[in-house]
């Protein structure tokens, strides 16, 4: 039996488009302070998971609950296109543009508001974030 994670990581793949084997990413609960960290400098912020392109590991926050919460599951996911995005069509963060990686992030935000709209979730957040994200650097 597959695990939630990798039944997630799964759709992801078909929402993407792509049909042969990716690896899943490693996984790793931490504190949500390592998260503050990582993702905002050390400041409190709204990031609940991050995505390390070298390590190829997605890190979510110890209360995260991917069993039971669609709105959890969708961060998963867009975490999870940044790993297909890296292993795939070998996008490292650090190695491209930032108007590439603008694009990548889009791509993410629209495929999580994809999956909590086929969730019936009305993706609100997602929908503000997506209206204001920038285009260009």
């Amino acid at each position: 039996m597959e695990s939630i994670a990798e039944q997630l990581f799964l759709i992801v793949l078909n929402m993407m488009g792509i049909e042969h084997d990716v690896s899943y990413p490693k996984i790793e609960i931490v504190e949500q302070t390592v998260i503050f960290e990582k993702v905002c400098q050390g400041k409190k912020c709204s990031a609940v998971a991050y995505y390390n392109d070298t390590t190829e590991t997605v890190f979510i926050s110890k209360g995260m609950d991917l069993n039971n919460s669609v709105s959890d599951q969708a961060y998963y996911i867009h975490e999870a296109v940044h790993h297909i995005q890296n292993i795939v069509f070998n996008k490292k963060a650090i190695e491209i543009s930032c108007d590439e990686r603008l694009k990548l992030e889009r791509e993410a935000y629209e495929i999580q508001r994809d999956y909590l709209i086929a969730n019936n979730d009305d993706a609100t957040m997602i929908r503000y974030i997506l209206s204001r994200f920038p285009r260009k650097c």
